[in-house]
């Protein structure tokens, strides 16, 4: 059967990371053995990211028994470290033109402009002053991490990310649980607020790129069944998942599609069906560790398979490629001078699907956090469907 993993993984800062990290659902194939041209890895060279990709693998490929050299005088030796699996992980330098797909919002003078505006707005200023004296009443718990300058709405996502790793790791923790929640709140509007509007696309170009990332490689499971990959993973940061939510409709239908995905969060992509004539796109999200995974409709469906021809027409918006990007970026330095041809789908990416019959496939975005928190939910969950077991999830694709 074609091979996909639903897992969840935990941030890599304890001893625990690797083992928790084997605590996957593995829906479509069992992942013994590494392959690495056959699960094509997408993450910039962060190194938070980057640990978030190792601890993804270190789930996907556990510890094997198989692994044994027979020497000769007959003796059967195994793997160092019962059998553990070293995987190779490259990542990409922040000046990679590769690096658009998961970090497009960086360095596009049109997205930070945009982002600007809204420092400038009314919005922006009605929740700073309504904020001051929350901010300046943590003032001693912030010093000197934050001179008084730069404690206020401005820095809202910085400082509750101090003071919530702060809360996890020190068993006496310096701020109240209700006075961490509305710094959440704050941290919540904030960030959705710089990576969506829906005045403007100018703000979610990281997400309109990762878009475009995913098509191509759905695309390449619909008409290009020869490609021998099941899998293709991405490591990106919550500004691109916040991104994301809004450009696909998921900020209208719940509550955990305004704020900040919990740490380790995970969304998947999965192509369905019998035959090419027949595709439909399932959008999957797990809201850290503890959660399960759940599927919600896109761009306010009511169904949440949504075929595959209809969810192209609905995503037009998406930068397709590098000179896409560029020019919606307004760029023609760097890499954007001397640009040649980058599209995405001419490049060598493998695709998710395996030759033969038309399975499934899924995109993972996992967030890059190094700290498990955690998190708040607001409001009730509603038009969401549980994946709960393995045989109920199959059911929809045999």
């Amino acid at each position: 059967m074609p091979a996909i993993a639903i897992c969840s993984i935990p941030p890599p800062t304890t001893s625990k990371a690797s083992l928790k990290a084997n605590i996957c659902l593995f829906k479509y194939f069992r992942p013994l053995r590494i392959c690495p041209p056959h699960h094509p890895l997408n993450h910039s060279n962060e190194n938070t990211l980057m640990s978030t990709a190792y601890a993804f693998l270190q789930g996907l490929y556990p510890p094997t028994s198989s692994d044994i050299e027979v020497l000769s005088n007959g003796t059967r030796q195994p793997a160092p470290l019962n059998g553990y699996q070293y995987v190779v992980v490259n990542g990409l330098s922040a000046n990679a033109p590769e690096t658009i797909w998961l970090k497009g919002d960086e360095n596009c003078p049109v997205a930070t402009k945009s982002m600007h505006r809204y420092s400038q707005s009314t919005e922006f200023k009605d929740i700073q002053n309504s904020s001051a004296d929350f901010y300046q009443s943590l003032k001693n718990v912030l010093d000197p991490v934050y001179t008084d300058s730069q404690i206020g709405y401005q820095n809202a996502y910085g400082i509750f990310d101090y003071l919530n790793c702060e809360s996890i790791q020190n068993n006496s923790s310096i701020v109240t649980p209700h006075d961490l929640d509305q710094l959440r709140v704050l941290a919540d509007q904030h960030e959705f607020a710089l990576s969506y509007t829906p005045h403007s696309r100018d703000r979610s170009i990281g997400g309109m790129s990762f878009i475009g990332a995913l098509i191509a490689r759905l695309n390449e499971t619909a008409f290009d069944p020869s490609r021998k990959s099941k899998l293709t993973y991405f490591a990106g940061s919550y500004d691109t998942f916040l991104a994301v939510f809004g450009l696909l409709g998921l900020s209208n239908l719940n509550q955990n599609f305004i704020g900040l995905p919990q740490y380790a969060s995970m969304m998947s992509f999965e192509l369905l069906a019998q035959d090419t004539s027949d595709l439909v796109v399932r959008f999957n999200f797990r809201n850290g560790t503890v959660e399960e995974m759940y599927s919600y409709p896109l761009f306010g469906k009511d169904e949440i398979d949504l075929p595959w021809t209809e969810f192209l027409e609905l995503t037009k918006f998406a930068i397709r490629d590098a000179k896409g990007w560029c020019n919606a970026c307004g760029l023609s330095t760097g890499f954007c001078a001397e640009y040649t041809s980058l599209d995405f789908t001419k490049r060598d990416p493998v695709s998710l699907v395996a030759a033969g019959i038309m399975g499934a496939a899924c995109m993972f975005v996992v967030l890059g956090i190094l700290s498990v928190g955690p998190r708040i939910i607001r409001q009730r969950r509603r038009n969401a469907v549980k994946l709960s077991s393995i045989d109920q999830a199959e059911k929809t694709i045999s």
